[in-house]
């Protein structure tokens, strides 16, 4: 479950309307968390919104239902969330190894033949 279906949650169960501290304090958060999250599920959930500044408190009308995008709430997104197979990304790995161009060996500069008889002329 994510955290913005976590208070949606939260605020659909309570009898009455909720601010960020009483969510925070129930779900163990950071009300400027809570609040960061309360602004984003504004725009896609059926949300009430009663007062201003510090003083909002959020309420969900009866019948309401979560629909919030992103992670876990899109169709498809929790089957989508697999364990990572690593001979997949090895296989991957190699796929674009073996398509990169030949990185030529590096051939010797003046000055590295010349250090050795640099360092016995001192």
């Amino acid at each position: 479950m994510t955290i913005r279906e976590r208070i949606w949650r939260f605020i659909k169960a309570a009898d009455h309307p909720v601010g960020p501290s009483e969510i925070g304090a129930a779900l163990d958060m950071d009300p400027e968390r809570v609040s960061h999250h309360l602004r984003h599920m504004r725009k896609w959930c059926d949300m009430v919104m009663e007062g201003r500044a510090r003083l909002t408190v959020y309420s969900i009308p009866k019948g309401a239902t979560y629909k919030c995008p992103g992670r876990g709430s899109s169709p498809n997104s929790r089957s989508n969330l697999q364990p990572w197979d690593w001979r997949k990304g090895y296989e991957a790995m190699r796929r674009v190894r073996g398509m990169t161009p030949h990185v030529p060996k590096p051939t010797f500069t003046d000055l590295e033949l010349c250090w050795p008889s640099m360092i016995r002329g001192r």
